[in-house]
């Protein structure tokens, strides 16, 4: 009995011939604005939101704030 092809890729189709290169890792992304109030004012600006936007509940659950 002839096995499946579970594979993800379809059958026929070519792989990346030159994959992108990946990303340089910093530590930091671009849009972190914890220490930095312009770019936590440029962030709000760009989703459309006030510094009303965080709610009580969110503050006490450190909402938004990832390591």
């Amino acid at each position: 009995m002839k096995r499946a092809n579970h594979s993800t890729q379809l059958q026929g189709s070519e792989k990346h011939k030159n994959p992108p290169a990946p990303a340089a890792q910093t530590g930091k992304n671009e849009h972190d604005a914890r220490e930095d109030e312009r770019k936590l004012a440029e962030n709000q600006q760009d989703l459309g939101v006030g510094g009303d936007h965080k709610t009580e509940d969110m503050e006490e659950g450190h909402r938004g704030t990832f390591p």
